[in-house]
């Protein structure tokens, strides 16, 4: 939940220092059970460039859940709204939301999923057959991850590749999925900069792509 900032003292502590609490695991765990200790079950704090409530407990998360469009609305981060764009899916609040939700389960529904299995095997078998044929071992990790992909961008997206075009989109998508949630800020070395300079290979014409300095 994002809420307007009170700059009072913990607060201007957490804006400097809350976001080096999740990017190194300085605290683990203790870093949210160290803070209901100090507050309670509810309380404000930051996280990627932006000011937050954290809630806990059942009751208080069932209100916030139940009060979704009246009492709160759902906000993803900005670098998350920059790299994926404005029409896309998480980007969309209200009935604009409800509408693309909608017509995005029908891609998963259960007919749908039956009618991708023929070519889901194709795909299978064709990345198996790749496999036995690269010299001593393979990174399974990596090469599930290559299979998942392809799966998607063959059947659910419809995209007709060449084997070059293939892993240069992959690596592309990889790049934008691990810095989704990043801090949002264009400067060198940042994990937004790196999408960017990926979707400005990928896609010119990408909003990403035309960042100078965002703002806070």
């Amino acid at each position: 939940m994002i809420c307007k900032p009170r700059l009072d003292d913990d607060l201007c502590w957490d804006i400097l220092f809350a976001d080096c609490d999740y990017l190194w695991p300085l605290q683990g765990s203790n870093f949210h059970s160290s803070r209901r200790e100090k507050y309670g079950n509810i309380f404000k704090t930051h996280l990627l460039g932006k000011p937050l409530i954290r809630v806990t407990g059942a009751e208080n998360v069932r209100k916030i859940l139940l009060g979704e469009h009246h009492l709160v609305s759902t906000q993803w981060p900005q670098s998350t709204q920059i790299i994926l764009g404005s029409n896309t899916l998480v980007n969309s609040i209200g009935e604009l939301h409800r509408h693309k939700r909608k017509i995005m389960a029908k891609v998963f529904s259960h007919p749908a999923l039956e009618s991708y299995i023929p070519r889901i095997q194709e795909a299978v078998s064709w990345e198996l057959h790749g496999w036995c044929r690269e010299p001593g071992s393979i990174s399974m990790f990596s090469s599930a991850k290559a299979l998942t992909f392809r799966i998607a961008a063959r059947i659910l997206l419809g995209l007709s590749l060449g084997e070059k075009q293939f892993k240069e989109l992959a690596r592309v998508f990889e790049q934008l999925v691990e810095n989704l949630f990043s801090l949002p800020l264009d400067i060198p070395f940042s994990g937004l900069r790196k999408v960017c300079i990926c979707l400005s290979d990928a896609h010119p014409d990408h909003a990403c792509c035309s960042l100078q300095l965002l703002p806070h």
